[in-house]
């Protein structure tokens, strides 16, 4: 090489591509292109052909021819493998290789020595010179590299095969693996929704146990739904028998107050009976005296007063109203009637002279038994326009006041009203001429 060149071969090891300027790397490539390569099946290469033109190589023959040819790049020639050499000490080769110098680089001893301008033309005028040179040259390494290789390529055919073999087992035990493993999910997410199921069917078996008790409930409802009915319809039959009851007691009430009055009725019939014939033998009696009286002068019983043509006697033992009346009946009288004022104050003036306190009370005939409000003399007839009831009297809010006294709280004992059942004093009234029969003082 020329000693320009050797000279910017020594620079020091700081120098760096980035430091050279850029080489025109198109021209060069156009010129390693026009070299022939022995990777093509034609020697003569023109510059029309390239490699996908070319025809198709029996790349088979090409294999094995290469298998026989030795390869630098393995310690023994003869029957070795890549893998059978022994390992090559690569950092010793990359130092050696360090050591030699690189026309790629420049030094940087061109920059001090004093024709740096001189040297920098000469080198720019040595690569223009030298171009297609250095263009073949690099296209000799390419092509001893491919011839290098391609041992490389083929002489593990069966290996390469066996690897492809293997390689294309393992592909299948992959795609073997994918499909377990998604046969795998597919089971998991078969066993969860067997979970699924499960819990499902047994959430159902429950539901059908709560059905078949909610059915039982329902039907227990029904029978109790059916027993109140039935109760129901028995409580309302009860009622009716009830009010009936009712009814019917109202009418054994009615009955038995019917009865009483019959029995009232009854009593009253037979005391009018036994009165009628009291009358009637009384009424033969008057006739029989007023027949005597008339033969004799008319005069009043023993112990009787007579005033206005009527005989009138005080008793001064007590009875009820209606043992009063029998008394004076017992004695052919009867209760006093003052009809008027006149036989009233006479009735009230024999009370003062034979009564034995000016607190007692006497009854005289007159009641409104048989009719409320209505009072009649102890003879039947209507009382009449003449009355002496004391201030508030006839007074019957309590019930049952039907007989008329002499009231002594009263001033000039004036009537009043009280009950039949009580026992006061009394005064009986008969006519002159009557035989005396029994005289109670």
């Amino acid at each position: 090489m020329p000693g320009d060149q050797q000279q910017s071969q020594t620079g020091d090891e700081d120098t760096t591509p980035m430091q050279q300027p850029q080489t025109d790397w198109q021209a060069r490539a156009d010129a390693t292109a026009s070299f022939p390569s022995p990777m093509y099946a034609s020697g003569e290469v023109t510059t029309d052909t390239t490699p996908m033109q070319l025809p198709q190589t029996d790349w088979q023959a090409r294999a094995d021819a290469a298998a026989r040819i030795p390869n630098p790049m393995y310690a023994s020639g003869a029957g070795a493998t890549p893998m059978q050499q022994p390992q090559t000490d690569w950092q010793a080769s990359a130092d050696a290789a360090a050591n030699i110098p690189n026309p790629m680089y420049a030094s940087r001893a061109d920059r001090t020595y004093p024709g740096e301008a001189r040297g920098r033309r000469t080198l720019y005028s040595f690569i223009p010179s030298h171009r297609s040179c250095m263009i073949a040259g690099i296209a000799v390494l390419l092509s001893l590299l491919a011839v290098g290789f391609a041992p490389l390529t083929f002489i593990n055919k069966e290996e390469i095969s066996q690897l492809s073999t293997t390689f294309n087992a393992l592909k299948s035990d992959q795609d073997d693996m994918r499909q377990l493993f998604s046969t795998d999910d597919a089971l998991k997410r078969d066993r969860d929704d067997m979970r699924q199921l499960s819990a499902t069917v047994d959430a159902l078996k429950r539901d059908r146990d709560d059905m078949r008790q909610l059915s039982s409930t329902v039907d227990a409802l029904k029978r109790d739904q059916d027993d109140m009915r039935q109760l129901s319809a028995t409580v309302d039959a009860l009622k009716r028998d009830r009010d009936d009851m009712r009814l019917l007691s109202s009418t054994v009430d009615a009955l038995k107050r019917d009865q009483d009055d019959m029995r009232l009725l009854s009593s009253t019939v037979d005391a009018l009976k036994h009165a009628l014939d009291k009358e009637r033998n009384r009424t033969a009696a008057l006739e029989l005296r007023l027949y005597e009286m008339s033969k004799t002068p008319a005069s009043c019983p023993r112990c009787y007063t007579m005033w206005n043509g009527i005989c009138y006697k005080v008793f001064r033992n007590l009875k009820t109203f209606s043992d009063a009346a029998a008394t004076c009946r017992d004695d052919d009288g009867i209760l006093a009637m003052p009809r008027d004022a006149e036989t009233n104050a006479f009735l009230i003036s024999l009370i003062n002279q034979f009564a034995s306190s000016a607190y007692s009370a006497f009854w005289f005939g007159l009641h409104d038994r048989w009719e409320d409000g209505i009072f009649e003399w102890e003879d039947g007839s209507a009382l009449g326009t003449y009355n002496n009831w004391a201030p508030g009297q006839p007074d019957n809010r309590r019930g049952n006041k039907d007989c008329v006294f002499y009231n002594h709280e009263t001033a000039g004992r004036m009537w009043a009203v009280n009950s039949c059942s009580r026992q006061l004093l009394f005064i009986c009234q008969a006519v002159p001429g009557a035989s005396y029969n029994r005289t109670i003082f």
